[in-house]
């Protein structure tokens, strides 16, 4: 299937959050495009604005100014709210603050039920959505009783089951030890290669901002970088300066080349800086 030009497109999109006497801009003018299967890592500090433009992005914060479109509906729209949500799915921080069923089967269940799906559908799409995040065998557990990794699955499982064409992850994996976020990194991708759903990880994790097609960071409410991870984080001093980490291999490199011993800093995985180390060494 040809990837949609523009799944969605915000222009000059801006928001204000009206704190008594002292208003804050959180987003200022943002216009960006995003299409139908890119894998998006949103970077930024605390603060910088990037969590009010995913809430943005799906309707749940209608913009100050400016317009987000999903498709052809644009989110300020009350008509086409439904519309935007059912085809923008979020997963949050605190996996137990999106659960709401006694079952895993029925928090899973919730939302197309919500969207009036005939129930014999509704039952085809749980049991296909717990395949595909891998948890068939949870169907009939009771929420509470799971790991944080499983929970962010049934969070994932829930969202699958409305037919989303994006899912955003707001620091969905900053809870989870090691190896639960590398199995809900795991699903997420496989997702992404083989259902062509659209990825945007807001994440504080660099290594996996790596793991994305292309990076943005926000600061200050506006993109300062956007690009794929090799060009945006072998920046590695205007990163820094942001407040932001880099991987800690390019910061190893960036480190030799100030030494000069490198000429450029163009790796973000291991692997890619052991190969510059080895030539280093020859």
């Amino acid at each position: 299937m040809k990837p949609i030009d523009s799944l969605i497109k915000t222009t000059d999109v801006s928001y204000v959050y009206l704190n008594n006497q002292n208003p804050k801009k959180a987003v200022d003018k943002i216009s960006l495009s995003i299409k139908q299967g890119e894998y998006i890592a949103m970077l930024g500090r605390n603060g910088s604005g990037k969590s009010t433009f995913a809430r943005l992005l799906n309707a749940l914060l209608i913009p100050t100014e400016g317009k987000v479109l999903v498709l052809t509906k644009e989110a300020t729209n009350d008509e086409d709210l439904w519309f935007i949500r059912k085809r923008i799915g979020m997963i949050f921080q605190n996996p137990d603050n999106q659960i709401i069923g006694t079952t895993v089967e029925e928090d899973i269940a919730f939302g197309p039920e919500n969207l009036g799906v005939k129930t014999i559908e509704i039952e085809n799409r749980v049991t296909q959505a717990l395949i595909d995040v891998g948890i068939l065998d949870l169907r009939e557990r009771a929420p509470h009783m799971l790991s944080g990794g499983q929970k962010q699955k049934v969070g994932i499982a829930a969202v699958l089951a409305m037919h989303p064409m994006c899912i955003i992850m707001d620091e969905s994996t900053s809870m989870l030890d090691p190896l639960g976020r590398e199995e809900l990194l795991k699903v997420v991708r496989e997702l992404n290669k083989k259902e062509k759903i659209t990825i945007i990880n807001i994440t504080h994790h660099m290594e996996e901002a790596t793991l994305a097609d292309r990076v943005i960071i926000i600061n200050d409410g506006k993109i300062v970088e956007d690009g794929t991870p090799a060009e945006v984080f072998t920046n590695v001093n205007k990163i820094t300066q942001i407040g932001l980490d880099v991987p800690q291999v390019t910061l190893l490199l960036h480190k030799l080349k100030q030494t000069g011993h490198l000429e450029k800093v163009d790796a973000i995985t291991v692997e890619q800086a052991y190969e510059r180390i080895v030539q280093i060494l020859e």
